[in-house]
């Protein structure tokens, strides 16, 4: 078997070699070619050898970022090993699969081809694998900017991989956690897990060099976040060095992107070009769509630099085309429906056990009733004896006796009553609470990714506190022409119909600013914003129609020229400036229709200076109710909280805003959903 597994190894990788040299031949050579293979792949034993074979050989083609031609061997492996039964086979097939569908930016099908696979390791016990499966989960999420949902599942791997004593698997995991920590902003316990992945990888040896690799690039990240560039780059050529070494391309294309991206903060547009077109030009090769999206977002930072506004404009429609390609609404509805499935399926397996031991128990239990009634027949004989002489006694003991399991019985049935009441209530709930949680992930995709906003702001802090599970207050950042906007709202109502109105609004807001151009002064696009809401919720003009809208405030900065334009309503905001509170009054009427006088928004420039703290707000905060006696927060308390914290960094005095407000909530409950932007220049 042995030999047979190396023969059909060695023979498909001279094959794939032979393809690799094949890429510049003629159409009528490529097809001889392609024939010649399938002739082999047709002649060749179809067993479980061949099956491990081509998994093998796909794994070697994965690691040169050969996406395309990887994915066809899993999938000649994968129809192989089901026409076999070959389940190990088939596991594998689909956990590569999965693998490439990642790298190609294809999250729902990644997911639902690593579900796959996980299900069967689970079945056949392999702990290394599961781990693996976990690992490769985590990352998809990751992706896809679900930080807790990757570093639950990261935990999970790194929890199976001490169990088993699997150095590599460790490493892995320091690395993946140590990446969720940098995007959540806590740096320190970022460092540890890089630093604990390195030592790790330096007592297994070589093995492990493109995780090295990796933990090197993202040791770099962590700098470059923090402003010390050079460190940053000198970690980005130790992780480009490892893998131009053992000819990773996905590892090589990674490198030059980070290396691009610091160069570009360097002001080194000419080496920024170079590390991005080589960059990119990998990224198409190997088919890396993720890869190719962030090149585009950096190309436009570099246009931006050098003053080149028209290629800056180009570069812009390539990353918004490579995005949205990957961040749609149906692929978010597809990720979701493959872990649903996934989740469905475990489910149903745990119903199935559980009623296979419940007909077990219910046998054993017939098995008992017949040997008491056999029992109680023999003994019924005898005390009929009895019976005879004590009659008169006996029956009316018999009688008492009826009426107390009379009795019982209905103690039994009532009981059984109120336990099935209560288990109907609490599938009910669930039912509930898991519908609203999936409406949450999907409100949680609308928000502005914290990946997005780092690019703009380097000190910064969103305090996001929904009442229920889902909120009505949402924030909203989009870059256009050289501005950063930024928009904080609080929509009618809260839970589920406040969360409909963000949706509704966060969608009308990316309409404007994508496809009406003429539309770019923050007064403009609230004026349009009302009409539209207005015009959604009430196309009638109905005589009971609601008030339904929001209170927002809309920042629009010019970084560059150092000042604020804004338009704001029935939402002020704070800039502290030398210690000093400046606050800045709305327009005193909603986004939506009321019984006022609807009049346009006001439009407002403000100059800014190095340093100023600006603070945008719903009135969530301010109005929770709590401390000694029970009143509310009040503005005025929460401007002193500001200005007492001030200079503190923004992250800090996030802690220190939600330390305040759950000591002042005490045993109270939260009244409304709370929302707090604090951006310091």
């Amino acid at each position: 078997m042995k030999n047979k597994f190396l023969f059909s190894f060695f023979f498909l990788y001279f094959f794939f070699c032979f393809w690799e040299t094949a890429e510049g031949k003629t159409a009528a050579q490529k097809k001889s070619f392609n024939d010649s293979l399938q002739i082999y792949l047709k002649q060749a034993e179809e067993d479980t050898s061949k099956v491990n074979a081509l998994n093998k050989l796909c794994w070697e083609i994965v690691k040169t970022g050969a996406y395309p031609k990887a994915d066809s061997l899993a999938e000649i492996a994968l129809k192989l090993a089901e026409k076999l039964n070959f389940k190990n086979g088939i596991a594998n097939s689909y956990y590569q699969i999965s693998f490439i569908n990642r790298y190609q930016g294809n999250y729902p099908e990644a997911l639902k081809n690593q579900f796959a696979s996980l299900k069967l390791y689970e079945e056949m016990g392999n702990k290394k694998k599961i781990a693996g499966s976990y690992t490769n989960i985590g990352n998809i999420y990751l992706y896809q900017s679900r930080n807790q949902d990757a570093l639950e599942n990261y935990s999970k791997s790194l929890k199976i991989s001490i169990e088993i004593a699997d150095k590599d698997g460790i490493s892995s995991e320091y690395t993946n956690i140590g990446i969720v920590y940098a995007n959540q902003g806590r740096y320190k316990e970022a460092l540890e897990n890089y630093s604990a992945s390195l030592k790790m990888d330096k007592e297994i040896g070589e093995s492990v060099l493109p995780g090295s690799a990796s933990t090197y690039r993202n040791i770099g990240n962590l700098y470059m976040k923090q402003g010390n560039f050079k460190d940053a780059e000198n970690n980005f050529l130790k992780s480009a060095e490892i893998c131009e070494e053992i000819k990773n391309k996905e590892g090589i294309a990674v490198s030059n992107i980070t290396l691009g991206q610091l160069s570009v903060r360097l002001k080194k547009t000419a080496e920024a070009k170079l590390y991005l077109n080589k960059a990119l030009a990998l990224s198409k090769e190997i088919g890396s769509t993720e890869n190719i999206k962030e090149i585009y977002a950096i190309l436009v930072e570099l246009d931006n630099v050098t003053g080149d506004y028209k290629a800056a404009f180009e570069h812009y429609k390539m990353y918004i085309l490579y995005r949205d390609s990957l961040f749609n609404e149906e692929n978010i509805k597809k990720s979701v429906q493959a872990e649903m499935n996934f989740n469905f399926q475990k489910t149903q397996d745990a119903e199935k056990l559980k009623q296979e031991k419940k007909e077990v128990l219910q046998q054993q239990e017939i098995r008992r009733q017949k040997i008491m009634r056999y029992s109680f027949t023999g003994g019924f004989a005898m005390v009929l004896l009895l019976a005879l002489i004590i009659f008169r006694r006996s029956r009316q003991k018999q009688k008492d006796n009826t009426e107390l399991e009379s009795k019982n019985e209905l103690i039994k049935i009532q009981k059984l009553e109120v336990e099935l009441q209560r288990e109907l209530l609490q599938a009910k709930n669930s039912e509930i609470t898991d519908s609203i949680s999936y409406a949450r992930r999907i409100q949680t995709s609308f928000l502005t990714s914290e990946k997005y906003i780092s690019q703009y702001l380097s000190d910064y802090f969103i305090l996001n506190n929904p009442r229920n599970i889902v909120s009505g207050d949402f924030y909203w950042l989009i870059e256009k022409q050289s501005r950063l906007y930024v928009c904080t709202a609080d929509c009618t109502g809260h839970g589920i119909p406040g969360a409909f109105m963000s949706l509704i609004a966060m969608g009308i807001l990316n309409e404007i600013i994508f496809s009406k151009s003429e539309i770019k002064h923050t007064d403009e696009i609230f004026d349009e914003l009302r009409r539209i809401i207005i015009l959604a919720l009430n196309p009638e003009g109905a005589a009971d129609e609601g008030k339904d809208g929001m209170d927002a405030v809309l920042c629009s900065y010019d970084f560059q020229k150092m000042e604020l334009e804004y338009s704001a309503a029935n939402n002020a905001f704070y800039i502290i400036r030398n210690r000093e509170l400046l606050e800045f009054k709305p327009d005193k009427m909603p986004i939506g229709k009321f019984t006022g006088e609807e009049k346009p928004f006001t439009r407002t420039i403000v100059p800014l200076e190095k340093g100023d703290c600006v603070y945008t707000f719903s009135d969530g905060y301010a109005d929770q109710f709590g401390g000694k006696n029970g009143k509310k927060l009040m503005s005025k308390q929460f401007k002193e909280l500001l200005l007492k914290n001030c200079h503190e960094p923004m992250s800090r005095q996030k802690e220190i805003l939600n330390k305040y407000l759950f000591d002042w909530m005490g045993n109270l409950e939260q009244i409304d959903d709370i929302l707090i932007i604090g951006i310091r220049l």
